[in-house]
């Protein structure tokens, strides 16, 4: 007879979804290891002139914000959100160089899937916990950003830590840590400014789901007003530096209207493809007074962008599903045979499916979770903010992150199921013909 394993003991199906955790997170570990040796990131003098797009101007922007104490883009002055250039900023006067920012970027990283890993495992089990591991490591999205100078792991990381303060608690929310929730969503709303809206959706869901309770519309009041007012205090000084500058209200960005314009014009294509109007292109080619040209080219974008929308409704509704596919759509394209890339491809597509279809499933099955709606909520809300720009795999990127969460509740759902049909089948065998 077997020894009794005692009451405090887990079972046994538990202690290997745990030992699987232990060896996942090793795996992790080694994995990012070897990429950050694999992918060494370039030194910042390097990335400032060399880099592609994004990192370049990050670059530039770090470096004359750590020397300088200024933040400016030759004559911009708000184009790019200040939160990730800031961020790096501060680990140049620390002294650290780029490789240090790759290895906090990748540590920052797994921290975010350990704590993805946990409210799965709350809400689906072990298994749930185990599944969204393999996920995350396995995602081509996060295996390749934070070994660039993008911002990407910093807007999930902040982005985690409102999530932490608000819809992931299981304690009911107190307008102390739904004012501190709303201050990471103007941090991060500082790192990408798709932060602002949803920063006021998880308030208004805490809000919403308070009714209820006993004394519930004091209490939605005053989660309404706590986390309106961490996230506006987040952001008022930079929107006050703009203000100084522009003498108009900028809450974060001038970037905002161009997305919009470059997503509604003639020649969208639903993907990035930059576009202004013509007079704010001649001013943004020649700039001569400084701040009021960026303001200029900001108004005139926006105007140009709506006008095309009221104009061309046709237009903007045929291009939607092409936005969402290049939002939603497999990483890779399915193209180049069925050689090592082509199969590389074919199985990163696989998983991109999976992980889309479960994740769906599992919303559903988390519909009663205020995490679960929220992530609901905030899929459908970024979309819809795509749909009126234009989408990029990586702009989906943290949103893609939290799909891992239902993604992997409802495959532990069906793991258990099998299992346990396995095991019904083995007690109770089919009588022989």
């Amino acid at each position: 007879m077997g020894s009794d394993p005692g009451p405090g003991a887990l079972p046994s199906r538990s202690r290997g979804a745990h030992r699987t955790l232990l060896l996942l997170a090793a795996l992790a570990m080694v994995t990012r290891a070897s990429l950050i040796l694999a992918r060494p990131l370039a030194p910042l003098e390097e990335l400032a002139t060399s880099a592609p797009d994004d990192a370049r101007y990050y670059a530039r922007l770090a470096q004359h914000l750590a020397t300088t104490g200024q933040y400016a883009e030759n004559h911009l002055r708000a184009y790019r959100p200040p939160g990730y250039p800031a961020a790096v900023a501060a680990a140049i006067r620390l002294g650290l160089g780029s490789q240090a920012i790759q290895v906090l970027q990748n540590l920052a990283y797994l921290a975010c899937l350990g704590v993805l890993v946990r409210w799965a495992t709350q809400r689906g089990g072990p298994m749930a916990g185990v599944l969204t591991a393999l996920l995350g490591l396995l995602t081509t999205n996060w295996l390749l950003l934070p070994q660039e100078l993008l911002s990407e792991t910093l807007f999930l990381t902040l982005l985690m830590a409102a999530l932490a303060l608000g819809p992931a608690r299981v304690a009911r929310p107190t307008p102390g840590t739904v004012m501190a929730m709303g201050a990471c969503f103007g941090l991060a709303a500082l790192v990408r400014e798709v932060a602002l809206p949803l920063g006021f959706l998880a308030t208004g869901l805490l809000a919403v789901q308070a009714i209820p309770l006993r004394g519930g519309r004091g209490e939605a009041l005053r989660i309404l007003i706590a986390g309106s007012l961490g996230l506006l205090l987040a952001i008022l000084p930079w929107t006050y530096r703009n203000y100084r500058i522009f003498s108009a209200l900028v809450p974060i960005t001038t970037n905002g209207a161009i997305n919009l314009y470059m997503g509604n014009n003639p020649a969208a294509t639903g993907e990035y493809r930059w576009a202004l109007p013509d007079s704010a292109q001649a001013v943004w080619n020649k700039p001569g007074t400084g701040p009021s040209d960026e303001l200029y080219v900001m108004r005139a974008a926006k105007v140009a962008a709506l006008v095309y929308i009221r104009d061309h409704p046709g237009a903007i509704i045929a291009l939607a599903p092409k936005k969402l596919w290049a939002l939603w759509g497999p990483p890779l394209e399915l193209r180049g045979g069925l050689g090592p890339s082509g199969l590389i491809r074919i199985s990163v597509a696989c998983l991109w499916l999976v992980t889309l279809l479960a994740g769906c499933a599992g919303l559903w099955r988390l519909r009663r979770d205020a995490l679960g709606r929220f992530v609901l909520l905030m899929l459908l809300a970024a979309s819809g903010i795509h749909i009126a720009t234009y989408g990029s795999p990586r702009y989906r990127s943290a949103y893609e992150f939290l799909l891992l969460l239902p993604a992997g509740v409802a495959l532990g759902e069906a793991v258990g199921r099998f299992r346990q049909r396995g095991r019904n089948e083995a007690a109770n065998p089919a009588p022989r013909a």
